[in-house]
């Protein structure tokens, strides 16, 4: 059998199985709450456990790196990370700044750990998975715009729009409000698109959304209770 080297960093693969851990404790912990609180919040914990599981099982596959829960081999580091990291976070930090539009208060332990850990997750699903898939199908579908360097075709522009888009979606269910569906696209395609210019570097988009997440929870949950 060949052995593959994961398209995951060490790093990267590690904050997955993490999440995946942490959202799966917290969803089977409150499934079988019976208030309204409960449920909801054991219903998000399940969607984010699902998320990063299906990273977990299917990035590596979908950019043939063969299937493994625990690689023998990780993709060394890249040199770039942590510039990579600090141009996706600045990115996400602007338009959150610039749309103000996460209206929470965090004050309880266990919100503040499914907050930190859905970055993970939804690095995952959305860039992980559904456009690793728009990658691997569309890069040579339609004509194909240069952005520094790199020709990016109009089959992967458009497939990463719509999974902005449905990345914005499932917050608005989070906040209850589709007035927020603007910034939270802005984000997504942001993420997606640094994503691909980055060659599908997982480790640099989970690393900046765990990063802005954990900003969050300070300014809301460290902040206010200590």
């Amino acid at each position: 059998m060949t052995d593959y080297i994961s398209k995951y960093t060490r790093i990267g693969h590690y904050l997955t199985v993490l999440a995946v851990v942490i959202q799966g404790y917290l969803w089977i912990t409150h499934f079988q709450d019976t208030d309204d609180y409960g449920q909801t919040f054991s219903y998000i914990a399940g969607i984010e456990f699902l998320f990063a599981l299906s990273g977990l099982l299917l990035y590596d596959p979908i950019n043939k790196r063969g299937f493994h829960i625990k690689p023998k081999h990780y993709t060394p580091l890249s040199g770039f990370l942590l510039i990579r990291v600090v141009v996706i976070l600045a990115g996400l930090a602007i338009i959150q700044a610039a749309v103000q539009f996460i209206p929470m208060t965090v004050k309880e332990p266990e919100i503040a750990m499914a907050i930190m850990f859905a970055g993970p997750s939804e690095e995952n699903f959305f860039r992980g998975v559904l456009i690793s898939i728009v990658i691997v199908s569309f890069s040579n579908v339609g004509f194909k715009i240069r952005i520094f360097k790199k020709e990016l075709s109009i089959g992967v522009l458009f497939g990463i729009i719509l999974t902005s888009i449905a990345f914005g979606y499932i917050h608005v269910n989070y906040y209850n409000d589709f007035s927020l569906l603007f910034g939270t696209v802005l984000c997504g395609f942001w993420l997606g698109i640094t994503y691909w210019y980055f060659d599908g570097d997982i480790t640099a988009v989970i690393i900046a959304h765990f990063l802005l997440n954990l900003i969050v929870v300070w300014q809301t949950f460290f902040v206010v209770n200590f």
